[in-house]
């Protein structure tokens, strides 16, 4: 049985990839800003194996590759399997058969020709047209206003994130302004494009949203589950959320908005870049001008004719698919907050050592941050006591962990958040969480799962034994039998049945 493609596959990324047609990543890879990025994205091995199968600039032999194993341990077989199966996944490798005979792989030729300019004239970001016009790096060049630093850039990026985040849990009434390449657009309907949010009944009924009256906003049941996750995941929901919604006001933007998103996860940070830089066309600047409102870019109000890449853009090209960045209102925004205290809202980032989260074996939990947003996602799974200036104290509990599984987040999906949110100090130590913590949860969570609910039949009152018998023995030979309950007289036994199964039942019955 083939993998996955999610397991073979994990980042959101290249999985994104795979999923497009050869077609479209015969396109794809003729760009030089998608080739790097991609490489960027790949996992090391395969990374290394793209490099060397382009720089050989033909068929390497299958017995060659193999032989790149570094021993003949299960790791380095695994991870060489599983390099070769995301190359392939990405149609990144066409096997063929040598003149000679036996097997050999290519690199795909489009994207082995732009990885070798790139090594020859030192890659997209240093090419002349990039050094022109397209960047500003001195305080002089970039106009009268000062650069931004990085930590300013990380607070731009993590206050424009938590924005978006709050619009997820709390929408507001008026429609937040989102410019589209192909016509004007909301916020919000970006958010139900990516399924974290729906309209709301407007009434008393639960009639669906019509237009007749202003629309409302709730939360989707995928959105307790999108805040807990890393921030490269959110991210890219939110990226393809926004590139499909292109697609469908103007067929055929698809391409060029991947190719510009690809680009500006190589930008470099803290340096200046020109609106009116010839590389971008007026459909390019207009994403440009969308992707500031997520975060991804700062431009400054008094020179709008400048743009700086903030740290939210390295997230589209993320390889992290484990203990990766922190999620919503931290938002990779905050990757150097020292000492576990979240400002702005954040923890640590990318395992960076700035988490926020303490859990102690009495269940009781503090989270070090002045974000209304993180109190918020805590309070989704944590009974929350006290909201301190820079300090949020809760409880883990029974009924929290319930109304969490009723949400639709799993108990594995806390756990994970709150490994990546730990503090410094919980981080250096094994395991990171509680034992004996983690494993309530599991038990709390899986007693949700302990009843099934099914719609059933109720039959009672039969005139005999040999009727009853009767009947749950056809109940049972039919595969529709729930529960019954033989009692001494046959008028109190009870027999109950899938209600799809009425009607044969009643059949059998009056036959009898």
């Amino acid at each position: 049985m083939r993998p996955s493609v999610s397991h073979i596959v994990p980042t959101p990324l290249l999985r994104y990839f795979a999923g497009l047609t050869r077609a479209a990543l015969d396109r794809l890879y003729a760009d030089g800003w998608t080739c790097q990025g991609l490489l960027r994205a790949l996992p090391p091995v395969a990374r290394l194996y793209a490099l060397r199968l382009a720089c050989a600039q033909g068929d390497v032999p299958v017995a060659v590759v193999d032989a790149w194993k570094q021993s003949d341990r299960n790791t380095a077989n695994t991870k060489h399997d599983q390099a070769l199966q995301v190359l392939e996944r990405l149609q990144l490798l066409d096997k063929s058969i040598m003149a000679g005979g036996g097997d050999s792989w290519r690199l795909h030729r489009c994207f082995a020709k732009q990885l070798l300019d790139g090594l020859c004239i030192g890659g997209v970001l240093d090419a002349k047209s990039e050094h022109g016009s397209g960047t500003l790096e001195a305080h002089g060049e970039a106009g009268s206003s000062a650069v931004p630093t990085l930590p300013q850039l990380e607070r731009h990026a993590c206050a424009t994130w938590e924005r978006v985040m709050q619009s997820i849990i709390a929408p507001p009434e008026l429609d937040i302004d989102l410019t589209m390449d192909y016509e004007s657009a909301t916020m919000q309907e970006l958010l139900i494009e990516a399924d974290l949010l729906r309209y709301a009944p407007v009434t008393g009924t639960e009639a669906d949203y019509d237009g007749s009256l202003p629309p409302r906003f709730a939360m989707s049941r995928l959105a307790p589950r999108y805040l807990l996750q890393p921030t490269h995941v959110q991210v890219w929901r939110l990226v393809r959320a926004y590139m499909a919604l292109s697609e469908k006001g103007a067929p055929g933007t698809q391409h060029g908005v991947l190719c510009f998103l690809m680009r500006l996860g190589l930008l470099r940070l803290g340096r200046a870049y020109r609106m009116d830089d010839s590389a971008l066309d007026d459909a390019q600047r207009r994403t440009l001008a969308d992707m500031s409102l997520l975060g991804l870019v700062l431009r400054p109000e008094e020179s709008p004719e400048l743009y700086y890449a903030t740290p939210l853009c390295q997230h589209l090209l993320s390889s992290s698919h484990g203990a990766g960045a922190t999620t919503s209102g931290s938002a990779a925004a905050q990757p150097h907050a020292g000492g576990g205290r979240a400002s702005n809202g954040g923890g640590g980032d990318d395992g960076e050592g700035g988490g926020f989260v303490v859990l102690e074996t009495n269940f009781r939990l503090y989270a070090y941050t002045s974000s209304t947003l993180q109190a918020r996602v805590l309070g989704s799974f944590t009974r929350l006591e006290y909201l301190l200036p820079d300090l949020v104290v809760g409880s883990l509990t029974r009924e929290s962990i319930h109304q969490a599984v009723d949400a639709g987040v799993s108990a594995t999906e806390i756990v994970k958040f709150l490994e990546r949110n730990a503090h410094p100090r919980m981080q250096r130590q094994t395991p990171v969480l509680p034992e004996t913590v983690i494993n309530q949860l599991h038990l709390w969570a899986k007693e949700k799962q302990r009843i099934q609910y099914t719609k059933a039949k109720i039959y009672e009152k039969f005139s005999s034994e040999a009727e009853f018998l009767a009947a749950e023995a056809y109940a049972k030979d039919n595969r529709v039998h729930l529960w019954s309950r033989c009692a001494d007289v046959a008028a109190d036994s009870v027999l109950a049945v899938r209600s799809d199964a009425h009607e044969r039942m009643k059949s059998f019955l009056r036959g009898k």
